[in-house]
């Protein structure tokens, strides 16, 4: 909320009126749809898209549209009857701009989503953004310490629905220098039971 709403108040003293009134709609719009699924523990693949997508187009504006995004769906899933933890998206893709994608200097940021269907389901998330470890450098060295408790909210959120709905959802988070000296960014897959 903060970070969106400092991002429009620079676009009204920049006097963009247009892009001010077109981001109070996108932003409206997340709003009110995480209202409506905040009360649910697992919604569906089509709720969780069109919440991502309308996350992703808020943040994109607030970041000068220096990324692009995927959203991919595979067709041997129902979108409408498969469901996924709400609000389990968020934080990562929020990872991968706020401490990834906003340091490439060179390239341009990309983010692509997917939803496969394996022997479980599959949420795969990838960025090029300059990856954990240089990530981690960049806050060591900066001014202002922040501590980011996302990962650690969302991990502890996990254990709790696996606790509660027997789903097997499990997290793994990769910097892609790790596996390739060659690459950079951040994968995280996300794995539950397909009920």
């Amino acid at each position: 909320l903060f970070n969106c709403l400092n991002a429009n108040q620079n676009a009204i003293h920049k006097n963009n009126i247009e892009s001010a009134g077109y981001f109070i709609n996108r932003f409206a719009k997340l709003m009110r749809k995480a209202l409506m699924l905040s009360k649910e523990s697992f919604i569906t693949i089509d709720e969780e898209y069109d919440f991502i997508n309308n996350y992703l187009e808020v943040e994109r504006l607030r970041h000068n549209n220096n990324f692009d995004y995927t959203i991919e769906i595979d067709e041997r899933l129902n979108k409408n009857a498969t469901f996924v933890p709400a609000f389990i998206l968020q934080t990562f893709i929020e990872n991968s701009i706020n401490h990834g994608i906003r340091y490439l200097k060179e390239e341009r940021g990309m983010i692509s989503l997917r939803f496969i269907k394996t022997e479980k389901l599959e949420i795969r998330l990838n960025d090029n953004g300059i990856g954990i470890k240089a990530s981690e450098i960049i806050n060591q060295n900066s001014l202002r310490q922040h501590s980011s408790k996302g990962l650690e909210l969302m991990q502890a959120r996990v254990d709790s629905l696996n606790k509660i709905y027997h789903r097997n959802i499990h997290v793994n988070i990769i910097d892609k220098a790790e596996l390739n000296n060659n690459e950079h960014g951040t994968s995280v897959i996300i794995s539950l039971d397909l009920l």
